[in-house]
Protein backbone atom coordinates (compact mmCIF):
# COMPACT_ATOMS: atom_id res chain seq x y z
CA UNK A 1 0.00 0.00 0.00
CA UNK A 2 1.29 3.68 -1.02
CA UNK A 3 -0.20 7.17 -0.05
CA UNK A 4 0.92 9.71 -1.90
CA UNK A 5 0.01 13.46 -0.67
CA UNK A 6 -0.80 15.58 -3.94
CA UNK A 7 -1.18 19.34 -4.45
CA UNK A 8 -5.09 18.30 -5.71
CA UNK A 9 -6.12 15.40 -2.86
CA UNK A 10 -4.53 12.19 -1.69
CA UNK A 11 -3.46 9.38 -3.77
CA UNK A 12 -3.54 5.55 -2.53
CA UNK A 13 -2.35 2.35 -4.23
CA UNK A 14 -3.16 -0.77 -2.52
CA UNK A 15 -4.57 -4.31 -4.10
CA UNK A 16 -7.61 -3.05 -5.10
CA UNK A 17 -6.79 -0.70 -7.16
CA UNK A 18 -5.96 3.10 -7.23
CA UNK A 19 -7.97 5.34 -5.57
CA UNK A 20 -7.74 9.39 -5.61
CA UNK A 21 -9.66 11.20 -2.39
CA UNK A 22 -9.60 14.38 -0.83
CA UNK A 23 -6.78 16.38 1.17
CA UNK A 24 -5.60 14.73 4.12
CA UNK A 25 -4.33 15.75 7.82
CA UNK A 26 -1.08 14.27 7.50
CA UNK A 27 -0.41 14.72 11.20
CA UNK A 28 -3.40 13.40 12.49
CA UNK A 29 -3.59 10.55 10.09
CA UNK A 30 -0.20 9.13 10.46
CA UNK A 31 -1.09 8.88 14.41
CA UNK A 32 -4.02 6.52 13.87
CA UNK A 33 -3.64 3.17 14.88
CA UNK A 34 -4.44 0.30 12.29
CA UNK A 35 -3.73 2.92 9.11
CA UNK A 36 -3.78 0.34 6.27
CA UNK A 37 -7.43 -0.84 7.46
CA UNK A 38 -8.39 3.19 7.94
CA UNK A 39 -7.32 3.95 4.48
CA UNK A 40 -9.00 1.12 2.75
CA UNK A 41 -12.01 2.09 4.78
CA UNK A 42 -11.80 5.72 3.45
CA UNK A 43 -10.92 4.38 -0.31
CA UNK A 44 -14.11 2.76 -0.53
CA UNK A 45 -15.80 6.22 -1.04
CA UNK A 46 -13.08 7.81 -3.32
CA UNK A 47 -12.82 7.75 -7.04
CA UNK A 48 -11.13 4.68 -8.49
CA UNK A 49 -8.46 5.67 -11.19
CA UNK A 50 -6.71 4.45 -14.00
CA UNK A 51 -3.02 3.77 -13.65
CA UNK A 52 -2.19 6.32 -16.27
CA UNK A 53 -4.15 9.20 -14.38
CA UNK A 54 -2.52 8.19 -11.33
CA UNK A 55 0.70 8.96 -13.24
CA UNK A 56 -0.34 11.89 -14.29
CA UNK A 57 -1.55 13.59 -11.09
CA UNK A 58 1.60 12.25 -9.53
CA UNK A 59 3.77 14.12 -12.38
CA UNK A 60 1.75 17.19 -11.68
CA UNK A 61 1.62 17.28 -7.55
CA UNK A 62 3.28 14.64 -6.18
CA UNK A 63 4.05 16.36 -2.41
CA UNK A 64 5.10 13.19 -0.28
CA UNK A 65 5.33 9.45 -0.52
CA UNK A 66 4.23 7.43 1.73
CA UNK A 67 4.48 3.33 2.00
CA UNK A 68 2.67 1.64 4.80
CA UNK A 69 2.99 -2.18 5.83
CA UNK A 70 0.21 -4.23 6.89
CA UNK A 71 1.85 -3.98 9.98
CA UNK A 72 0.53 0.05 10.10
CA UNK A 73 4.31 1.08 10.28
CA UNK A 74 5.65 3.48 7.31
CA UNK A 75 8.69 2.25 5.47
Amino acid sequence: MKLYKLTAGTLLESENGIFLGPELDWDQLLGRENLPKLLKSEAAHWEKISFEKAEELKEEGLLAPWEIRKSGQLA
